[in-house]
This record gives C-alpha cells, sequence and structure tokens, in this order.
C-alpha cells in the first residue's frame, strides 16, 4: 500500500487476462524463491511497478486468498516516505498508476468497482488500523465533521483481540478499582492513624475554621497564590503526558485525589459526625468537579498517546502530538477553572457551612 506523501494511495492499473479487462489494484507480486523474505519482494515489486522505493517498509496484515483449493498467503506492508526511483517493467508489462484518496477508493470498492481480493483487503485494513481518527480528503488528512463521533473515536480505543480499552473492559474497569481501592485506603489510614492524630488535618484544624470564619479573603491574591503553587506540578504532569511516564503520573495522581477524599471524609466524620460529611464537601466543590474532570481528561489522553506514538496503535506523529497539545491546552484551561472557582465561590460556600459548626 503505497502512501504517497499527500496522503492519497498509489494505485496500479493493468490488463488482466483471465478477467479481459484492466483492473485497479495496489502494486503486487511473487517472490523469486521460497526463500526470499516476503518483505523483499514488497519493496522489489514496488519499485518496479511504480518507480519508487521505501526503505522501511511496514508490515499490515497477511491473508489467505482461497482457503477451499489452495494455500497461497499473501503479506501486506504499508509504504511511506517513497522515494523516487524508475520503474521496471517486464518486457509485455504496462502498468498505468493512479493516486487516490482513501474515500474514493472505499467508494470504488462499494460500488464493485475494485474486486481484487487482496486490493479491497488491503485498502480496509490501512483505513481502519492507521485513519481511525481521520479520513482522507483530497490533498490532505482531514478532521472528521462530528466531533460527538471524534470523541467517541477516542473512548473507544481498539485493542489486539478485539478488547475496548475504555468502555469497562481493561483500563475503564482498571482505573475504577484503583479509584476505588485508594479511596479505602484513605479511609483505612484515617482510622488506624486514630481520631486525636487526624483531627487537625486540613480544613479540620480548629484554628484554621475560627481564623477562616472571621477572615476577609481577597479572591484575587488567593487566585494567584494558588496558581503559583500549583502551576509547576501541572505543567511536569502535562509534560509527562507526552513521555512513557504519562499513564503512571495520571494513576497515581488520580489514585492520590481518591486517597485524600477518603482519608478527609473518615476525618470530617470521626470529628464531627454526619457534619463533617458536610465541612469536607464544602472544602471540595465546586472546584473539585473541574479537578476531577482534568484528572480523569489527563488519564485518557496519557492513555491514547501512549498507544499511538508507541506504534501499538499507529496514527501519525505530528496528529498525535497535535492532538495531545490541544488536550493540554483543554486541561490546562480546565484546571485554572478549577482555582477560579477555588479562590472565588468556595470560600462563600464555606463560610456558610461554617455557620453551623
Amino acid at each position: 500500500v503505497p502512501v504517497l506523501p499527500d496522503g492519497r494511495i498509489l494505485m496500479v492499473r493493468q490488463y488482466r487476462n483471465a478477467l479481459e479487462r484492466s483492473t485497479l489494484e495496489i502494486p503486487a507480486g511473487s517472490r523469486d524463491s521460497k526463500t526470499e523474505p516476503t518483505v523483499e519482494c514488497a519493496a522489489r515489486e514496488l519499485e518496479e511497478e511504480t518507480g519508487y522505493r521505501c526503505e522501511n517498509l511496514e508490515f499490515l496484515l497477511s491473508l489467505r486468498t482461497t482457503v477451499a483449493f489452495c494455500n497461497e498467503m499473501v503479506d501486506v506492508y504499508l509504504a511511506r516516505d517513497l522515494l523516487p526511483s524508475h520503474q521496471h517493467l517486464d518486457e509485455g508489462e504496462f502498468i498505468d498508476l493512479e493516486p487516490y484518496t482513501v474515500e474514493e477508493l472505499c467508494g470504488l470498492i462499494y460500488q464493485g468497482i475494485i474486486q481484487d481480493g487482496k486490493t479491497v483487503a488491503a485498502i480496509m485494513a490501512y483505513k481502519n488500523k492507521y485513519l481511525e481518527f481521520f479520513v482522507q480528503g483530497p490533498h490532505r488528512l482531514s478532521k472528521k465533521r462530528s466531533l460527538k463521533g471524534f470523541m467517541k473515536k477516542i473512548l473507544n480505543l481498539p485493542h489486539r483481540g478485539h478488547l475496548q480499552l475504555w468502555k469497562g473492559e481493561l483500563w475503564g474497569k482498571a482505573m475504577k478499582g484503583f479509584l476505588l481501592g485508594a479511596f479505602v485506603a484513605g479511609i483505612f489510614m484515617a482510622n488506624l492513624m486514630g481520631r486525636e492524630a487526624v483531627s487537625n488535618a486540613g480544613i479540620l484544624n480548629d484554628y484554621f475554621i475560627e481564623k477562616f470564619r472571621y477572615t476577609d479573603i481577597n479572591a484575587e491574591h488567593l487566585f494567584f497564590y494558588i496558581l503559583e503553587e500549583r502551576l509547576p506540578l501541572l505543567l511536569l504532569l502535562l509534560f509527562l503526558m507526552f513521555s512513557a511516564l504519562g499513564l503512571l503520573s495520571s494513576v497515581l495522581v488520580l489514585g492520590w485525589q481518591g486517597f485524600s477524599v477518603g482519608f478527609m471524609l473518615s476525618t470530617g466524620i470521626a470529628k464531627y459526625g454526619l457534619k463533617g460529611i458536610l465541612l469536607v464537601l464544602g472544602g471540595l466543590l465546586p472546584q473539585y468537579v473541574c479537578y476531577l474532570a482534568a484528572y480523569g481528561g489527563y488519564f485518557g489522553f496519557a492513555l491514547f498517546l501512549r498507544q499511538r506514538l508507541r506504534g501499538e496503535y499507529f496514527l501519525e506523529k505530528k496528529y498525535a502530538y497535535g492532538m495531545g497539545a490541544l488536550a493540554a491546552i483543554l486541561l490546562l484551561l480546565l484546571f485554572v477553572t478549577g482555582i477560579f472557582l477555588e479562590s472565588y465561590v468556595n470560600p462563600v460556600i464555606l463560610k456558610n457551612i461554617l455557620k453551623l459548626f
């Protein structure tokens, strides 16, 4: 499957005696000997038929063409970063080169114009495996129109063996289990340390409550103070999102949030009873909605980048990095929104709740 720099696929049109007509196919040919590696055969046939060569062919799939009466097997490779060379056609062999977008080729397949088995399998495999998030335009890769469909693709990451990594099959369940475990661990730790040891933690500290109750909060100063304190860690996390440590850091951050909430709720109940739950929730809302959404999005995009950039699920790296950069901006805005709510809205809520204490 030779892919041109503009994203179109270079097809060959040649006359087939068995069909008594010309057919549109991907470049193909037979090995010179049984011992010749199929990748070398593919490289040779690519140059002979198209006049292009490729130094790094990528394996796409293998298929058996007619299992009912023969054992023929075809290995299909993807050829990108094509380098101009020269055609080396056999005597009496005539081939026309025609570039098509993937959309155009799919249309020809569905219309019954392209019927060659290996070509149909190769085009559909290339489209499904490499163009999950993009469809071919005439001269470039263009985003799908539906944002809903785009996000649905992100949340349905296909895994080898047809496992769904996100929708409760593997990563989703593992993350939910880890969060629940961290939450329970926080409760257990609070009880293990004892009431006296934890009764002055965070907003449960009597001195903090007394001072906060009668202090006028300068929301603007609080906003920039929190931003200055948390921005370095946030930028570090966004940087790690593009690295091999991105997924691990996202799991640890979410786990810490679960542990902290479990710890504070257990401590609040131990000190104030059911009113302690109200106090803890008053200290968390509404900013924690943004924070949890940001951390959850961080986990999702760290998983997305890990799969795409390691080649397990290939997507053009420039688009993967571009989407990661867009995600980083969105997550940063979401986190800053949480800091804004924590500075301007949460103090008002917390002061009203403290009137009950």
